[in-house]
């Protein structure tokens, strides 16, 4: 701007730029919560979208339920095409509604242990399937255990979508089925039956979390149900905080945006690990703000 020439220069373009009403602000400086919060939120839209659906594993099931045994049929094909049978006799009494959800539990378990992330589930139940998919709703006590069930166990996978099929579509998991409660078996002896004694829902103790009147009750209930209170601005505040958690093998784990996950633990447990972290020759010299960090450390939230 010290040349004459230059700054005349600047001078005119300015003039000519006046009729278009340009004005100009600086670039405010990005704080680092918001940022980090966006960071979260693309993440996981984008983990949700990754998959494609050519990488999708289809598993079709199909089961039936008479007075003293049940059969569970599943057809799995993979991603090259190959089809794969797996059969399961019940040995319980199942009324046809506890069987249909039998089935699906019995096609999620298999495409969990063979370690699959994208999942199509095809059902001719149109009542599990749109319980499932929240259009209908689990009145019956045996209806919610055994949908809570099924919710928690899509929660091992990064897809899965549930859809209603004919029967004429899944005649091969019917004739699985069909072969899996019979007395005499299936003719084609390289299929294996497993034999399941009791229904799914007395698993359910031992495999769903723990849930106490705590700091995490909220978060769980909107990600495993997606409840939420009846205060709206609670409601909102409860959804805005989901985003930054999650639910691993049954244990709700706090998001990390540069620090791996976080056990959450609840009021109990807290006493008992800051309790252990505060024992030590420097234990009564240590902070509040030191105790933290240590705990964090650790790996707890």
């Amino acid at each position: 701007m010290n040349k004459p020439e230059a700054a005349r220069r600047i001078i005119q373009w300015a003039i000519k730029l006046t009729q278009f009403n340009i004005e100009y602000h600086p670039r405010t400086a990005i704080k680092a919560q918001p940022f980090a919060d966006f960071i979260a939120k693309s993440t996981i839209l984008e983990e949700e979208g990754v998959t494609d659906d050519l990488e999708r594993w289809t598993i079709q099931t199909n089961s039936s339920s008479i007075k003293k045994r049940g059969g569970v049929g599943v057809i799995i094909i993979t991603l090259e095409g190959e089809t794969l049978k797996y059969g399961v006799q019940l040995t319980f009494l199942a009324p046809n509604n506890e069987a249909e959800y039998e089935e699906v539990l019995t096609g999620l378990r298999v495409g969990k242990a063979l370690g699959i992330k994208n999942l199509l589930l095809q059902s001719d139940s149109k009542l599990i399937v749109r319980q499932i998919n929240g259009e209908f709703e689990a009145k019956e006590d045996k209806m919610k255990q055994y949908l809570r069930l099924a919710k928690l166990l899509t929660q091992e996978f990064d897809r899965v979508e549930f859809t209603q099929i004919l029967r004429s579509q899944n005649m091969g998991a019917d004739e699985l089925e069909k072969w899996s409660s019979s007395k005499v078996g299936p003719s084609d002896t390289n299929l294996k039956i497993e034999v399941q004694t009791r229904p799914s829902t007395e698993e359910v103790p031992t495999f769903a979390i723990q849930i106490e009147n705590s700091w995490m009750t909220p978060i769980l209930s909107f990600l495993q149900d997606r409840r939420l209170s009846q205060d709206h601005e609670e409601a909102r505040k409860v959804r805005k905080r989901a985003v930054r958690f999650t639910i691993l093998n049954g244990t709700l784990y706090k998001r990390g945006f540069s620090m791996p996950y976080l056990k959450c633990v609840n009021k109990e447990e807290a006493k008992y690990i800051l309790e252990e972290i505060h024992e030590g020759i420097c234990g009564d010299h240590a902070g509040p703000r030191s105790l933290i960090s240590k705990v964090i450390r650790t790996g707890y939230f």
